[in-house]
């Protein structure tokens, strides 16, 4: 019994931290869960620490961008404090973490940006983010970049319903992806090219996008500018 309740002793001693560590299984399990949880603290917690921050910038220092002419050095220097944010190495690894979920059209959301539901979101690059508007079933590729401000004056990007921009597309200010459009990978939409809906776009030619052809409508489906309707 004696020598029993002494190996119950040493037992909670070594469970309750008395002893672990002091030997090399005690320092395995004290180490080995401390160092993975590195990788995961680094990412998530402190990933999600600098998102908030970006987000009490935003709303707090920066305040909401309006289309318009950039006046004076504090609407400079407020564009280039969230740009300087927005582009870190830590913001792009945690927004990374949320491609193609809610999550990161949530994300979107509190920085300004007008994003519907069932989008399927991709990280993509932008500043302004008050100016950008994208209506649901919208597709996004990879390393999209929206433009919102050129020749000092902003205007809004709007990406309609189920219109898709596909890897490494850049869209410039105050460009209107009508519905159904599709930019290929690699193409610029110009300032002063009307895209058309259900229509496929690709690269870049003497300043406009190349105008592939149309995508079919379905039986009873009719363009009208910027949408598509369905006849009754």
């Amino acid at each position: 019994k004696p020598v029993e309740m002494t190996r119950k002793h040493d037992h909670a001693r070594g469970f309750f931290g008395g002893t672990r560590g002091y030997t090399l299984e005690g320092r395995q399990e004290v180490l080995y869960p401390f160092l993975m949880s590195i990788p995961w603290v680094m990412t998530f917690i402190h990933g999600f620490v600098f998102y908030l921050i970006v987000v009490l910038v935003k709303w707090l220092v920066v305040g909401r961008f309006r289309e318009g002419p950039v006046q004076g050095d504090w609407d400079r220097f407020r564009r280039w404090l969230l740009e300087r944010l927005t582009t870190a190495t830590t913001f792009d690894h945690f927004m990374g973490l949320w491609v193609n979920t809610e999550v990161l059209a949530l994300w979107y959301r509190l920085l300004g940006a007008n994003i519907a539901a069932r989008v399927n979101m991709d990280f993509f690059g932008a500043v302004e983010y008050d100016l950008i508007e994208v209506e649901r079933d919208v597709v996004f590729g990879s390393s999209v970049l929206l433009v919102t401000k050129a020749e000092g004056v902003s205007k809004k990007v709007v990406l309609r319903k189920s219109a898709c921009v596909l890897d490494h597309s850049c869209i410039m200010p105050g460009v209107i992806v009508p519905e159904g459009a599709l930019l290929g990978s690699f193409t610029v939409a110009p300032s002063e090219q009307k895209l058309e809906a259900m229509t496929v776009y690709m690269g870049c030619e003497k300043g406009l996008c190349v105008r592939l052809f149309q995508r079919p409508l379905l039986p009873g489906e009719r363009i009208v500018g910027e949408r598509i309707f369905v006849e009754d």
